[in-house]
């Protein structure tokens, strides 16, 4: 030890029983006996080993070396930067003030920082590991561990085994380890991982990071937990400082990751970032403004209250812009006693959605939303209010629900339907089928042979390529096609052949026209050089009265009226134009 005074105890003294020493104000160097042993190492920086025996060692002031060697032994740094080593067996030890390093060893360990920086290991055991005031790095072992970080900004790693980890406050970084660990945050501005395994996640107050990893993951960043501190059996220990009772969730903006696996996610109140990953994920944004990735899988997703921006993913997955309806009053919060009585909730929010590949289930809600179903045959209903609606690729089926709705039905043979409100939906490509339902609507088939079904109001429809069925309704509508068939059904309604100085494999069947109420218009492009009404031609065979028009190759077949005698229309009374559809759209019989 140099100048530094040693003091030597040695077990060839032949001390049978336990023993107290006290170490000098110097650099002592110690070493226990075989019994139970009580050594105060007292100032300076100590080199103290218990031996063997269930041994009571304080290195007190100064930066001590401890070494607990084989008994049950209780271990304390004291102040100063100490370096303590349990050893075998079931060891208590104590960093106290300073910065220090503490080893379980083997056995069941309980490891305590104190203040300062501490560096600690569980190393093998099962041990329970308590951070202090400070900044500390802390791991657990092969075996179940629990770990406290309490105040500071902490690391803490379960490493193998069931573990269960607690932040506490501080801005901690939480690391699962290698199975089915249980992790809670605390406050402040945490990141956790629980990687592989099923792990279960809760971050408190804060900017919280979860990442789930490997593994079926429960992830909840919406509401902190009062952590229960087990008794030590150490009257110095002060435990964990409180969570507050009513914190301030203001600026409480979490991201989750759920990683592979069927995870669960519950974000709660701010603007969160949730990502499922792969596997069939359950996610929840809660309140506020959330943006959350569904991955691969068939995922649940929840946004909650408020305007979400929403992403489903691979998978054949089911989104609610709004609430989960077994929730119709509540945001979506575990029924595992944690949350307490959540708030009444009122508004789903303005939110985005993308469905993804894959056949999905969307529903909008409440608040005007924009949906975009994307690939595969996609079921959507956009909810209340002013909803926009793309279907994207596939057979989908799509209800606008109520307010004035905008749907695509994109690619695909879809089943759009406006429902209440004024709509406007466009069938896309593909055999479609269009219902407008109440409201004054406006349908177009677009190209293939799509069926048009107006319902109650005044409704516009375009038939577009391809031979179509248009039924306009009660109301007074406007039919425009070029081939197919078209049925006014009860109002005055205006029937349009579009596009007449094209030719037609089929002329277009007209089931109802009322030559006393409807209107019957040849429309032309604009631009085009239109017939003299003298052209128009109107010719009975047997109960249906054809209308052709005379051209440079002939007559032209244009529109068959079913039922109507020919003597009963004037030709004069047929309108020629060469509108676009706004203009069409306006016309009045």
């Amino acid at each position: 030890m140099g100048i530094c005074r040693m003091l030597t105890i040695l077990a060839l003294l032949g001390l049978s029983a336990g023993a107290a020493f006290v170490g000098t104000v110097g650099d002592d160097e110690i070493f226990g006996t075989s019994t139970n042993d009580n050594i105060d190492g007292n100032d300076g920086d100590d080199i103290i080993r218990g031996n063997f025996g269930h041994d009571m060692i304080d290195g007190g002031d100064g930066d001590d070396l401890i070494f607990g060697a084989q008994g049950f032994d209780s271990l304390f740094g004291g102040e100063g930067n100490d370096e303590i080593h349990g050893e075998q067996n079931n060891d208590y030890i104590s960093g106290g003030a300073g910065d220090d390093y503490l080893a379980g060893g083997t056995g069941q360990d309980t490891i305590l920082g104190g203040e300062g920086n501490d560096y600690a290991r569980g190393e093998a055991g099962r041990d329970l590991m308590y951070g202090g005031e400070g900044d500390d790095d802390f791991m657990g072992s092969e075996g179940d561990d629990t770990l406290y970080g309490e105040a500071g900004n902490d690391t803490l790693n379960g490493n193998q085994g069931l573990d269960t980890l607690y932040g506490g406050a501080g801005d901690d970084a939480v690391y699962g380890g290698q199975q089915n660990d249980y992790i809670d945050t605390g406050t402040g501005d945490d990141y956790a991982d629980g990687g592989s395994q099923n792990d279960t996640i809760y971050t408190g107050i804060g900017r919280d990071e979860a990442h789930g990893g490997e593994g079926d993951d429960y992830i909840d960043t919406s509401t902190p937990l009062e952590t229960q501190v087990p008794d030590t059996g150490f009257p110095s220990y002060q435990g964990l400082p409180d969570v507050p009772a009513d914190p301030d969730p203001t600026d409480d903006i979490d991201a989750a990751y759920g990683g592979a696996g069927n995870d669960t996610i519950f974000t709660g109140d701010d603007d969160d970032y949730v990502s499922g990953g792969e596997g069939d994920d359950y996610l929840d944004g809660g309140f506020d403004k959330d943006d959350i990735d569904g991955g691969e899988g068939d995922d649940t997703i929840i946004g909650g209250e408020g305007d979400d921006l929403i992403d489903g993913g691979e998978g054949d997955d089911l989104i609610y812009g709004g609430l989960d309806p077994a929730y119709p009053d509540y945001a979506n919060i575990p029924d595992d006693g944690s949350a307490g009585d959540p708030d009444p909730v009122t508004d789903n929010g303005q939110d985005v959605i993308y469905g993804g590949a894959g056949d999905d289930t969307i529903y909008g809600q409440d608040d005007d939303d924009e949906i975009y179903g994307e690939e595969g045959n996609d079921v959507i209903d956009g909810g209340v209010d002013d909803d926009y609606i793309d279907g994207g690729e596939g057979d989908d089926t799509v209800s606008g629900g109520q307010g004035n709705d905008t749907i695509l039905g994109g690619d695909g043979d879809d089943l759009l339907e406006g429902d209440d409100g004024d709509d406007v939906i466009d069938g896309g490509e593909g055999n479609d089928i269009l219902g407008g339902q109440d409201g004054d609507d406006t349908l177009t088939g677009g190209a293939g042979d799509d069926t048009l079904y107006g319902d109650a109001d005044d409704d516009v429809l375009f038939g577009g390529e391809g031979y179509d069925d248009l039924k306009g309704g009660t109301g007074d509508d406007v039919l425009v096609t070029q081939e197919g068939i078209m049925t006014g059904d009860e109002g005055a309604d205006v029937f349009v052949v579009d596009e007449a100085d094209q030719p037609r494999e089929d002329s277009l069947v007209i089931t109802d026209f009322n030559p006393e109420e409807d209107a019957l218009v040849l429309n032309y492009p604009e631009g085009a050089d239109l017939p003299d009404p003298e052209d128009i031609v109107l010719v009975q065979n047997g109960g249906v009265t054809e209308v052709y028009v005379d051209t440079d190759e002939g007559q032209v077949l244009l529109a068959e009226l079913v039922g109507v005698d020919a003597t009963t229309i004037d030709p004069a009374s047929i309108a020629i134009t060469d509108l676009d559809d706004e203009g069409l759209a306006a016309l009045e019989a």
